[in-house]
């Protein structure tokens, strides 16, 4: 959330915020330019402070670390496997396939909290490439890349595996229209999940397609 914007600023707008929704419940990162002294006084409003201009580096960083915070105590174990699941999970062979640097660590530091490890490869020629050196059993993949995107991915994927032997895909993209889901599903993805990836979604979606017995 940017400080300086016109008619009510980020501390006015923040403060709003906070009538509905906790620090825990809704982290809001702060951008400003005029220095770094505000946290001491809206420490109450912001999970953290960025001064502009914001190298990448940073950001993720700090991205990082308010998702940590906010998986710590209950929440962090709101979503964990149990012990049985846990050793399945771990056995998982998971592959990420998205553009953004910044998703794919954000899932990766999903999926690690959860227990899981993964790969992650930038677009679909990565994607087919990943696959003739090994085998994945769940691959979250991206809808818009550039090369091959997610859904002519998904189709070549198909081409090279049988039904049994072929990972899951979970199509990934901010695009919700009903249509438009649709038409991942009918590329042949196995699932979908809209952006930004939410912990428990990806949870139960795991759940669902790898239940142990």
């Amino acid at each position: 959330m940017d400080m300086q914007m016109p008619m009510m600023d980020g501390e006015q707008l923040a403060a709003e915020i906070r009538k509905y929704y906790s620090v825990e419940e809704l982290p809001i990162i702060v951008l400003s330019s005029i220095g770094t002294g505000l946290m001491n006084d809206a420490d109450r409003l912001f999970s953290s402070y960025l001064t502009k201009p914001v190298a990448p580096s940073r950001l993720l960083n700090t991205l990082v670390n308010v998702i940590d915070d906010q998986k710590g105590g209950e929440s962090k174990n709101q979503f964990s496997p149990n012990q049985k699941q846990a050793s399945a999970f771990n056995k998982l062979r998971i592959l990420i396939a998205d553009d953004n640097e910044l998703n794919l660590m954000v899932a990766g530091k999903i999926l690690e909290q959860m227990g899981y490890a993964s790969d992650r490869v930038y677009d679909g020629n990565e994607v087919i490439e990943k696959l003739h050196k090994q085998s994945y059993d769940l691959i979250l993949m991206d809808i818009e890349m550039p090369g091959i995107n997610g859904t002519e991915a998904t189709k070549r994927i198909h081409g090279m595996f049988d039904k049994n032997d072929r990972p899951i895909i979970i199509g990934l993209s901010g695009n919700v229209a009903r249509a438009e889901i649709q038409s991942y599903l009918d590329s042949g993805m196995d699932d979908f999940l809209p952006k930004p990836l939410n912990e428990s979604d990806l949870f139960q979606k795991i759940e669902d397609w790898f239940e142990q017995d």
